[in-house]
């Protein structure tokens, strides 16, 4: 009760990591940020709106020190944050979050503090942090109010992010489990069912278990009566095993059912992200006049909706650029998709082979071999064993063509023992 107005801001300011310039906004400068911590000057109702809004909490909590609706404004909150959140317009959603998680802890509400832990983990993911995402989906899914069939998304996206940094055992693990709980329940769950069954494939196939991953796609695929997303889902998952086996129009042969199936659901996004997935597959196998019409209906991905699509599109974009002579266009791309992905493993390997392509039009052969090693370990980690063997052969043409015989043949050796390791299904 003894806290004043200026100490309440400086501390739920400092919580959030935010300086005063970071804090400023809608006509509330820093300046009066420093007078109203120091107690110099009192604010006004609408720079305590502004304030509070930008920190995540109610005017009447900045003003008093407590909130007069108590729990009933933390869901309201919480409900416009996931609404900001889905919807991908809401700039304040990771502010309004930290208020929420710090206040429902602070009461003891376990329940809205999961809601909340889930909420806040789909943004970080969104936003490529892969590693937050998974601490606050672990402690969210762990609730045992949270169910895997009633709110699928978090499980998905947790096991999604296990694969993102290297987790392939976790995540089998999850979808195993979320598989079988959604089995007891087949009728009511069948989406469901289909849905983390084609995750469990797209893992197994990461862990290299080729066959299992077939065997369960072939399972769910005779599913009856499955909604269009849930056939999408097991084309998308067939055109992934296709293109680890390096069987690209299969791939895109079931990615464009899969576009079909989309176009009947209007779902744009969907669609679009099954319009990226094309142009990588014809962007590895060098076809780029085909990727580039597939890029030109990606539009969808171009407002920030997801760190990982936008930064694999960019990439796409660069290697077109540099193949058609445009290196300062392609420098352009590669720069934003790197930025963007960080240490993500998605997209990155066809990032690297068109830095590689970049660097060797410029004549920075040191740069370019670093690029080609770089590249190369992001696709050993993602067991792309197609994409390493193109890529090494890229190099060792480049090699070839520089008089630089004993690298090129090296590569060359690389690419044989990365094509040997493509793995097929025993049975076709």
């Amino acid at each position: 009760m003894s806290e004043t107005i200026g100490a309440r801001l400086r501390r739920l300011r400092e919580e959030r990591g935010l300086t005063q310039r970071a804090l400023a906004s809608g006509g509330v400068s820093h300046a009066h940020i420093s007078r109203i911590e120091s107690g110099a000057r009192e604010p006004s109702v609408k720079a305590l709106r502004v304030l509070a809004r930008r920190l995540g909490v109610s005017p009447d909590y900045l003003e008093l020190g407590v909130d007069a609706s108590g729990r009933e404004q933390l869901e309201q909150r919480l409900a416009d944050a996931e609404l900001g959140l889905r919807l991908g317009t809401d700039e304040s959603v990771r502010a309004t979050l930290l208020g929420v998680l710090g206040e429902a802890e602070r009461a003891g509400d376990s329940t809205l503090l999961a809601r909340a832990q889930a909420i806040a983990g789909l943004a970080a993911a969104r936003e490529g942090d892969q590693r937050e995402a998974i601490g606050l989906l672990e402690a969210a899914t762990a609730h045992p109010a949270v169910d895997s069939s009633a709110d699928p998304d978090l499980f998905v996206t947790l096991g999604t992010c296990y694969l993102a940094v290297g987790r392939e055992a976790d995540a089998i693990a999850l979808y195993e489990r979320c598989l079988s709980s959604a089995v007891e329940r087949v009728q009511a769950s069948r989406a469901a069912r289909v849905r983390f069954a084609t995750h469990l494939s797209n893992a197994l196939a990461d862990g290299g278990r080729i066959d299992e991953a077939a065997g369960l796609l072939d399972e769910v695929a005779a599913e009856p009566d499955t909604d269009a997303y849930s056939r999408v889902r097991v084309e998308w998952s067939l055109a992934r095993l296709h293109v680890m086996q390096g069987r690209s129009e299969r791939a895109l042969a079931s990615m464009a059912t899969a576009i079909a199936l989309l176009e009947e659901t209007e779902d744009e996004l969907q669609r679009a992200r099954a319009e990226l997935m094309c142009a990588e597959i014809l962007a590895w196998d060098g076809q780029d006049e085909r990727a580039a019409e597939h890029v030109a209906r990606c539009d969808a991905l171009r407002h920030g909706v997801d760190a990982d699509d936008l930064g694999a599109l960019y990439a796409v974009e660069a290697l077109i650029a540099v193949r058609q002579g445009d290196r300062e266009r392609a420098e352009a791309f590669v720069l934003q998709a790197l930025q963007i992905l960080g240490g993500s493993a998605f997209g990155r390997p066809l990032a690297c082979l068109a830095l590689l392509h970049i660097h060797l039009a410029a004549g920075a052969l040191g740069d370019a071999r670093h690029a080609y090693e770089e590249g190369l370990v992001a696709l050993e980690l993602a067991q792309m064993w197609p994409q390493a063997t193109r890529f090494c052969r890229d190099w060792a043409q480049a090699q070839e063509e520089l008089g630089q015989s004993a690298e090129a043949a090296a590569a060359r050796t690389r690419a044989l023992a990365f094509e040997r390791r493509t793995v097929t299904p025993a049975r076709v």
